[in-house]
């Protein structure tokens, strides 16, 4: 957890840092001195709460505070004061909490239990790739299409995309790439080709972290990818996101899926 206490007195400012201290030793409790350095701070730093109290007149007031809710609206604001006259004004700015001084720890613990975003709501990770499946299969990096050094590569990437997720052993791809429920042991030599040009092409696009590799397995994790199959399945109305005639591509085994839409 990341946060910033301010108070016109740098006393006060270091008692509830040092109390945040003690309940969280291993997140980071910044002190400022100012609203204005609490606001330079926060244009560096993903900060998840703010102690603040009511600044001087001469450092602004409350219309800091609003300024600093209006650009950081998604940091959670925690009002520690000696003015209960301000109460019904951090209600309006959607404060988690308004705390009167002196705050004990297990109040201040207590705010944090009550937080508007919650900490352990983890953000989504940003996806690295497009993936488009209906009307043909294509993968794009920044809307440039990326191309692999092998032509079964791609069917590969299909198939790991078709399974979201799931990890698919080798004799699985091996079956669906090449439809023989056995193989000699050379398609098992081809498939890591494959698997090692999937990973290589990615790393250099930017894209690591997309292929998941497991003993005799791999899959890929797809809240890493935008893709127009995963909005279906969620509900998307767009025509963007409805079957076009081809899922994926002409391989076998999708021709089979394709029937489901």
């Amino acid at each position: 957890m990341n946060t910033i206490t301010f108070d016109p007195d740098a006393a006060q400012t270091a008692a509830v840092s040092g109390i945040l201290t003690t309940i969280d030793p291993d997140g980071m409790h910044l002190r400022a001195e100012t609203p204005v350095q609490a606001e330079r701070i926060l244009a560096n730093t993903d900060i998840d709460v703010l102690y603040m109290e009511i600044p001087t007149a001469e450092q602004g007031g409350m219309e800091s505070i609003r300024r600093l809710v209006r650009e950081h609206p998604q940091t959670n604001l925690v009002f520690l004061t000696s003015h209960p006259e301000f109460a019904l004004e951090a209600h309006k700015l959607y404060a988690s909490a308004y705390l009167q001084k002196p705050a004990t720890p297990d109040e201040i613990r207590e705010s944090l239990s009550h937080l508007r975003f919650p900490l352990n709501a983890q953000k989504a990770p940003e996806p690295l790739l497009r993936v488009q499946c209906f009307g043909g299969f294509a993968v794009f990096c920044d809307e440039v299409q990326v191309t692999f050094r092998r032509g079964k590569t791609i069917e590969l990437m299909a198939y790991l995309v078709y399974k979201r997720g799931a990890m698919c052993s080798n004799a699985e791809l091996v079956h669906a790439i090449w439809g023989e429920k056995t193989q000699p042991a050379e398609k098992y030599a081809y498939l890591r080709k494959l698997i090692k040009d999937l990973r290589d092409t990615f790393h250099e696009i930017g894209a690591d972290g997309i292929v998941l590799k497991a003993w005799n397995a791999v899959g890929i994790r797809p809240e890493l990818i935008e893709c127009d199959y995963y909005r279906y399945l969620s509900g998307s109305r767009s025509a963007a996101d409805q079957f076009r005639g081809t899922f994926i591509g002409n391989y076998p085994w999708a021709k089979d899926a394709s029937r489901y839409f």
